[in-house]
């Protein structure tokens, strides 16, 4: 991580805490159509997008590496 947080535990911390905020945000637009024209119009679609990717990507990751049943038709992750 550069800049400060790569120094100071607490701007790290801080800056994780953002990063999962924006998470659930972009999950939270892009599951409304409407919020995702808003963002397509305002030019941060591609971002929300992402986000969306980055948080499935890591959702099968956690299913592939402990095991976990994932329920692919609603989209929960259930854990043994």
């Amino acid at each position: 991580m550069a800049g400060i947080a790569g120094f100071d535990p607490r701007a790290k911390a801080r800056a994780d805490e953002l990063r999962e905020e924006m998470k659930r945000a972009s999950q939270e637009i892009a599951k409304d159509p409407a919020r995702m024209r808003t963002a397509e119009r305002e030019g941060i679609a591609p971002q929300v997008r992402n986000f969306v990717r980055q948080a499935e990507q890591v959702g099968w990751e956690i299913a592939r590496h402990k095991g976990a049943r994932l329920c692919c038709t609603i989209g929960l992750l259930l854990l043994p």
